[in-house]
């Protein structure tokens, strides 16, 4: 544990509360600059960073570099139930905070706490890469986005068929992403698979036309129902058909060509028969 706290008086009875439950303390120090570089050395599973009034105490930004660029779960000690307002809070990206004067067992809880939840969210994390790994594989185009519309997740058969670079198309929304193809279609489906993501209504297997180099296209599109577990968004796949539509254009006309040429046959030989039966 990296103890920040710029009361040297207190920082004793930190490291005495920490260690009688169980905590090893990495370091105790008292400004944002040694903080800084208690993270860097390494070592550091869990932070407690005080937050008051002074020119020697931390501030939420600390704890919001923590948590960012090292991925160090951070609790803050505040001497003000004022200073720990939501706005606060999440600006530092701390899990917990406690109130000065606390009970040693209110900061066992708080940290316990803390710590559940960064490995529940890195255990997310992971498998949300994992997935979205699964899916850049994918031969058919998947779009992700967010409750606001905005494209978190674009794989490169979905960027291909868009005309961008995945880079260019994350954090867009994606009715913008989307139009260039749907609006120049010129095809109804694709005005009614706009509509229903523009309302974020599900739907499978709807069907459209575009025109691209020259070439009339065939996309197939779906749309998941919206994710309210605050992980997840909404998926859209997009998949060209053409070739899969050519095939089954190509078979029905096969069965209509064999089924003709058996009604010729049937008809060829009902007529030989009557000719032999006129010409006895």
């Amino acid at each position: 544990v990296l103890v920040v706290e710029p009361d040297l008086q207190f920082q004793p009875v930190l490291k005495k509360y920490l260690e009688r439950l169980g905590y090893a303390v990495q370091a105790v120090v008292s400004t944002s600059i040694e903080g800084l570089r208690a993270a860097e050395a390494g070592g550091v599973d869990l932070a407690l960073v005080a937050v008051g009034d002074g020119a020697g105490s931390t501030d939420v930004q600390l704890a919001a570099v923590l948590n960012g660029r090292f991925r160090i779960p951070t609790v803050l000690l505040s001497s003000h139930a004022g200073r720990s307002s939501p706005e606060g809070i999440a600006r530092s990206g701390a899990m917990s905070v406690v109130v000065k004067p606390f009970l040693v067992e209110q900061l066992g809880a708080a940290l316990e706490v803390t710590l559940i939840r960064h490995r529940l969210e890195r255990r997310v994390e992971h498998q949300r890469d994992w997935f979205h790994a699964v899916l850049s594989g994918l031969a058919e185009g998947v779009v992700e986005f967010d409750s606001s519309g905005c494209v978190s997740f674009v794989n490169h058969a979905a960027a291909r068929l868009l005309g961008a670079e995945v880079r260019a198309l994350l954090e867009h929304p994606v009715a913008e992403v989307l139009a260039p193809i749907l609006r120049s279609a010129g095809d109804p489906a694709a005005a009614l698979v706009e509509t229903r993501i523009r309302d974020g209504q599900p739907f499978d297997k709807l069907r459209f036309a575009i025109w691209a180099g020259g070439q009339r296209q065939i996309l197939e599109a779906s749309q998941s129902p919206p994710d309210d577990s605050g992980y997840g968004g909404t998926v859209l796949t997009i998949g060209d058909v053409t070739a899969r539509e050519r095939q089954a254009e190509a078979l029905r006309l096969t069965v209509r060509l064999q089924s003709a040429v058996s009604l010729a046959s049937g008809v060829a030989h009902h007529m030989n028969g009557m000719l032999q039966v006129v010409m006895g």
